[in-house]
């Protein structure tokens, strides 16, 4: 960091921007909650006909709160899986 790019800089201010946009947003803990981090996945292999692309998800949960989560249509197409 003593001598940062260009890239990094936007990369920081777009992550700034971010936190400043979800200051309303909270994950509430009750005290003795039980805090197990979760994972779960979810795959479709070609359901969408028209293009044969999949979709995938995941969501990352830590007691009663989701912290991360994410959904995307692959961009390659699958013809078998293994």
């Amino acid at each position: 960091m003593a001598n940062p790019m260009e890239t990094r800089w936007f990369i920081a201010m777009r992550i700034l921007r971010y936190l400043n946009g979800t200051t309303d947003l909270n994950i509430f803990y009750k005290k003795g909650e039980n805090t197990t981090l979760v994972a779960y996945t979810n795959n479709d292999f070609a359901r969408e006909i028209y293009d044969w692309k999949s979709m995938s998800g995941f969501v990352f949960s830590l007691g009663s709160g989701a912290i991360s989560w994410s959904f995307k249509k692959q961009p390659a197409i699958t013809l078998f899986t293994t």
